[in-house]
This record gives C-alpha cells, structure tokens and sequence, in this order.
C-alpha cells in the first residue's frame, strides 16, 4: 500500500467512513501488484550481478567484520573507526556522500569497509565491494558471445546498489578504457545520489594522476571524505 492509499484510509476511518471501496480495493491490488513485480526483478537483477562477480559483496574473511572488533591502539585509528560509526549512523539521510580509505596493506582499510557494508546490509541496505580489476575482468565479459550481460546493464546494476565499494585503487593497469568505465560508474552514482567508497594505498596526488582529475574531482563531492590509515601493518 502507498503513502496516499494509506492516508485516505486513516482519514476515512476518523471520519467513520467505510475503509476502502471496491474501486480502492482493486487499485491497491493492482499497485501492490507491480511492486511486488518490480521488488523481484530488482532482486533478480542484483542476485545475477553478484552471481558474475562470483561473490555477494563481501568476502568470507571480512564476513565478521565489525566498528566493535576493529582493534584501536592510537587516536587516528580511532578517527576511522568514529568515521566509520558516523558514516553507518547517517547513511539514512546519505545523498552521495562516499569515503577514500588512504593506508599502506594491513591497515585496516578493508575491515572498516566491510564493517560498513555488514552493518547496512543488516539493515537491508544493497553493498558491493569489488577491486577495479575484478569489475575489469567481468566488464571484458559482457564482450563475449555468451554474455550474461551486456555493458550498459552491467554499469546499471553497479549503479543500483546502496553503497558501492571500489578497493585497490592504483593496483589497476590505468588504460584510457579502465578511466572510461570507472568515470562511467563514478559519475553517474555520484549524479544519482549513490555513495562510492574507494580503498587505495596511494597518497592524495598519486591516487589523482591514476584517475584522472575528472573522476577524483567528483569522487570528492557531496562532502565525501578522505580518512587517513597512516600507521604500520597490523599483520
């Protein structure tokens, strides 16, 4: 039932009036109909997207990653972590607003990520997190006879989900092709109001000249954060 179906029947019924016609009655069967429909196709669409990717967002080694059980020992560790609990807190009321996670390996970058996802998809929210070259290998795909998909509807199930996660930033080959799609992805979740979060071991300038002025200009927008992990490897 939407907004409007419901407010009549609530007006209705402090009036006394009888709660819903015959013609209210098969209107509400009708939009409950086709969401009903839409919210399978939707889910249909996401499940095969995953499928391709060969994962449902996060991987079994950051399954169990939590804000509670990420080890604090300094006061900027603790700065991501409080950025990490403000940024699942607000995500309600989250139009675009992403993050870049900056740290050498076996920083943390990865479980506070996933700790991210976790909790929103516990709350029903859609989380994907994918490394630029994974996304590459399984663009290359939708090129074959035997595509699942085609580009256009892959790019489009990227941009659906609620937060998306872009790890080893700088790690990728840096081809004009690589810039086109992630400008692609980048721009048009930015300009739907859809959060990207980016993981790179690269430092402000460097992570710059490996995307491109462009895409880092909009991956700072709508008040995006760039969250330091300058400290040594936990492993």
């Amino acid at each position: 039932m939407n907004n409007s179906t419901l407010n009549e029947a609530k007006r209705r019924f402090n009036k006394g009036e009888r709660k819903y016609s015959y013609e209210d009655l098969m209107r509400m069967r009708t939009e409950g109909a086709i969401q009903a429909t839409s919210d399978i196709i939707a889910r249909r669409e996401e499940n095969a997207l995953k499928s391709i990717l060969g994962r449902s967002g996060i991987l079994p080694l950051h399954q169990g990653c939590t804000i509670q059980n990420y080890i604090v020992s300094n006061d900027l560790q603790a700065e991501a972590r409080n950025f990490a609990e403000r940024y699942i807190y607000n995500f309600g009321s989250n139009v675009g607003s992403g993050f870049i996670f900056s740290g050498g390996t076996g920083t943390g970058k990865n479980h506070l990520s996933a700790a991210i996802c976790n909790s929103l998809m516990s709350q029903g929210k859609t989380c994907m997190v994918v490394t630029v070259t994974e996304l590459m290998l399984n663009m290359r795909k939708c090129y074959s006879d035997k595509a699942q998909y085609s580009e256009d509807k892959f790019i489009k199930q990227l941009i659906n989900f609620d937060l998306l996660v872009l790890d080893e930033i700088g790690l990728q080959k840096g081809s004009d092709h690589e810039k086109i799609i992630l400008n692609q992805v980048i721009d048009q979740r930015i300009g739907n109001l859809k959060p990207v979060g980016v993981l790179t071991n690269l430092d402000h300038n460097s992570v710059k000249a490996v995307l491109g002025e462009r895409i880092f200009d909009r991956l700072k927008s709508n008040n995006s954060q760039w969250v330091p992990f300058n400290w040594g490897s936990y492993r």
